[in-house]
């Protein structure tokens, strides 16, 4: 199928008029017609870059994927267009390969600086997903509507009980004149299904369908009122551009008794831009749409407007929360405020993918990608529901041509939540929020920088509890952190408050660290339960990623410290405080497994089994362990090294420095020496094993580099000193980034 979609979708250029040469065909968007005269420019002339570029392009916009990643493979080698290796690499993602897709991914991110970045690292972590065959999915049953023809069929709206969509079927006014330049497709029109008599299908109308493109369209609340999207035209004839291109429109017409009044134009519209995709909210006090005006970030973007009386205001782009340097398009509000839109370049599968994002405190929150099954690799858009996307439709591009699909839960819900500052309704980024089903965990979530958490329950679900918490931060009888709810109850969203920040600038604090007794990997998501003996307060905090945690302190006080975490003995500590000020009182917690972790079969699923390593990574290599005074390689110590040759002979390119450290006991001298020999050691263990000795950098640094107090003349257990004597894998040369497991060792964190 040549591509329609991105008619209304990428640039939503027309060209009426005839154009001679390729760039100028490339120009105007006649991309079929391009496509036919850059091909024979370069069997001239293969290696001009330029046209390599705009070929893979054209193809990329008529959504001819497999075409369009044979020319950007060869764009990127010749073309000087940065944004080459991004469309490559989502090219790639689209015909189903990730793993190159993520190196390409991972090589346009090295061109690019600033928050752009964030979305590429996205994608990176996307591309890992499915190439592990992890990508989660959702419970939901797809299947396409039937009264889809075998022409394109797209972006429905609720019209009361039946449905408007988006067809060029040969019944379309457009369908007997010229062909649209820009796919050889035809012009498409409204139409109108009834599913209560079958989804019978008819044009919606004479007065509104013409012999260009409508499209997108949404009802007002009273159904009296269409707007959508149309070509750009004047009393029927087309109006274009200041470069001779047809642009898009947005339209309104009235309904009086059976007939529709003559659309007009809204007054926003600008004849040098495109305006579609309009969206109305609940009360039609507030229109959504899509729009190329200057002021954006690049592509289209989303613009939201308010009602003036009988008019509509100055539209305002919705900012850079929601709009990328992409396309968002087709954008649509549910009854509850709920926006859902399509995006090329927010992280997806595959072309277009559908998001979600729902008004916080005057802003959105950060969108998030629905998932899989209702986006593919291929684009997916247009969706529309009215039971918080229980059921709905949406179009996609999945099958090989424009369809409208179907969805049903089929017996999974989204409960969505938020946690905010009890005292200033401030959102609380990061908070971890447990969830438990009789008493057990459930999940375990983070709340996003609006605060806002969501996790997926199933119809057997019962009773659960949420619990928040967050360093620095504590739960009272004025706070709700902890709720009891039924996941079953329609619309469920918790509110989980925490009470006001601690002072972090105190000059009494308790700063803790929680350790596995085993190998010392730090143990995050601990709870921590402080208990004040003088006054009887209890708060509650949880380990960070580091295992660390941070507590004021009152003076001349008795401390009682809790940890638990699953599959661990619980810990008790206590902490006395005198009159002296102390920034930090460190307290070292050392938890022991109570089960196997290294026999998955024991349930216990850590959050991130991944380490990323790029230029400056370090490993503390803590599963090399030495004997006090010894330099020779422990039997202990060779899993670890062999997932170190591992990574050198799956990243050839990569240099590192291993570098080995002691505990402070015995003279500077000796410890430099030492460290050297346990250096070399594991340098030759790895030489030995096959690696180039070139790309192995060893240094021993002795006592200087302690990771913890245990310094010379402290006091310390044989515990804290063997932390010190320690291995550290550093990257010291490596283009881009690799994510890598830690496999079993993971588990042990």
């Amino acid at each position: 199928m040549k591509k329609y979609i991105l008619t209304i979708v990428a640039s939503f250029f027309f060209l009426i008029g005839n154009a001679q040469k390729a760039d100028a065909l490339y120009g105007h968007l006649s991309l079929q017609e391009a496509i036919t005269l850059y091909e024979a420019k370069l069997e001239k002339n293969a290696t001009d870059g330029e046209s390599i570029y705009k070929l893979a392009n054209a193809y990329r916009l008529n959504n001819q994927s497999v075409k369009a990643e044979l020319w950007f493979s060869k764009a990127v080698e010749r073309s000087e267009r940065i944004d080459s290796k991004f469309y490559y690499a989502q090219m790639l993602l689209m015909n189903g390969k990730p793993s190159k897709a993520k190196e390409w991914f991972n090589n346009y991110k090295l061109t690019i600086v600033g928050k752009e970045t964030q979305h590429i690292d996205g994608f990176i972590e996307l591309c890992t997903q499915m190439e592990n065959d992890n990508v989660p999915h959702n419970n939901y049953d797809i299947k396409k509507a039937i009264f889809n023809s075998e022409s394109l069929d797209f972006s429905p709206a609720y019209y009361g009980d039946d449905l408007l969509f988006v067809s060029n079927r040969d019944e379309s006014q457009g369908a007997s004149n010229n062909l649209d330049n820009w796919t050889d497709e035809k012009y498409t029109d409204l139409y109108i299904s009834y599913p209560k008599s079958g989804f019978e299908v008819e044009p919606f109308s004479k007065v509104i369908n013409s012999n260009l493109h409508e499209s997108s369209g949404v009802f007002s609340k009273g159904l009296d009122t269409l707007y959508f999207t149309r070509s750009n035209q004047l009393k029927g004839n087309i109006t274009k551009d200041n470069e001779l291109n047809v642009r898009l429109q947005i339209m309104e017409t009235n309904k009086n008794g059976e007939k529709w009044s003559k659309p007009k134009k809204l007054s926003f519209n600008n004849d040098n831009y495109s305006y579609c995709h309009p969206t109305l909210s609940k009360d039609d006090s507030t229109m959504i749409f899509a729009s190329d005006q200057p002021g954006g970030f690049g592509g289209m973007d989303l613009y939201i407007v308010k009602r003036d009386g009988d008019s509509w205001g100055v539209p305002e782009n919705m900012g850079e929360r929601i709009n990328t340097s992409g396309n968002e398009v087709f954008p649509f509000l549910d009854n509850s405020g709920k926006l859902y839109f399509s995006s090329n370049f927010h992280p997806g599968f595959g072309g277009l993918d559908v998001f979600e994002t729902t008004p916080a405190n005057g802003s959105w929150s950060k969108p998030s990608n629905v998932g899989i099954p209702l986006n593919s690799v291929k684009d997916d858009f247009g969706v529309i529901t009215q039971d918080n996307f229980q059921t709905g439709y949406f179009s996609s591009h999945r099958s090989g041509d424009d369809e409208i699909y179907t969805f049903k839960n089929k017996g999974n819900y989204i409960i969505r939540g938020r946690v905010i500052n009890c005292e200033t309704e401030e959102a609380i980024a990061e908070a971890n929020v447990n969830i438990y089903e009789e008493g057990v965990l459930f999940k375990n979530v983070l709340s996003d920088e609006d605060g806002w958490f969501s996790f997926q329950v199933n119809q057997n679900t019962g009773e659960l509890k949420a619990i928040a918490n967050k360093n620095l931060y504590i739960t009272n009888v004025n706070c709700t952190g902890e709720l009891v709810f039924n996941p079953q109850d329609s619309d469920v969203e918790l509110l989980l408050a925490l009470t006001s920040q601690f002072d972090e600038n105190s000059d009494f604090n308790l700063c803790g660290t929680v350790l596995n007794s085993d190998c010392n990997y730090l143990l995050d998501n601990a709870k921590i339960t402080i208990i004040n003996i003088c006054t009887g307060e209890t708060a509650e905090l949880t380990s960070d990623k580091d295992g660390k945690f941070r507590f004021p302190l009152m003076k001349n006080c008795k401390y009682k410290v809790i940890a638990e975490k699953d599959h661990f003995t619980t810990v008790q500590e206590f902490v006395t405080t005198d009159s002296i000020p102390v920034e930090c009182l460190d307290l070292d917690i050392i938890m022991n497994s109570n089960i196997d972790l290294r026999d998955p079969a024991n349930g216990y699923n850590p959050t991130n089994n991944n380490i990323v390593l790029k230029e400056g990574t370090v490993v503390d290599l803590y599963n090399v362990y030495f004997d006090l005074d010894k330099y020779n390689i422990r039997g202990d110590a060779i899993e670890e090294l062999e997932w170190v040759r591992k990574i050198l002979v799956d990243y050839p390119e990569m240099t590192v420095e291993i570098s080995a450290h002691t505990d402070s006991r015995a003279s500077d001298e000796y410890n430099i020496r030492l460290s050297k020999n346990r250096a070399n050691s594991v340098r030759q263990y790895l030489v030995n094993a096959g690696i180039d000795g070139d790309r192995i950098m060893s240094v021993g640094y002795g006592e200087t580099r302690l990771k913890n107090e245990c310094s010379d003349g402290v006091n310390c257990s044989e515990l804290k000193h063997q932390r010190n004597r320690r291995v550290e894998f550093k990257v010291l040369k490596f283009k881009g980034e690799a994510i890598v497991s830690k496999e079993w060792k993971a588990y042990l964190r």
